[in-house]
């Protein structure tokens, strides 16, 4: 799971990856990955089990981004 930024200003993302609709079991978290105020997760997902995302602003700021989904193998059913 990778934000990206979209359109003007500043979009200091925060991304939640959850294993359940309730939101309460997070199962990894990222705020700035590789040097920038955007997010990025390398999560390992199972088979047959639907997971939600959660992505927000930093301190509930506003954002104006988009995220990007990639499976990397069906045999390790890996996102990235």
């Amino acid at each position: 799971m990778k934000t990206h930024k979209k359109g003007n200003g500043t979009n200091d993302t925060v991304l939640h990856p959850y294993s359940d609709p309730s939101l309460m079991n997070q199962i990894a978290y990222n705020d700035d990955s590789n040097g920038t105020v955007f997010s990025e997760l390398n999560v390992s997902l199972s088979a047959g089990v639907t997971y939600y995302v959660k992505l927000i602003g930093y301190n509930n700021g506003p954002i104006n981004t988009r995220i990007n989904f990639r499976l990397a193998s069906l045999e390790s059913r890996r996102v990235i």
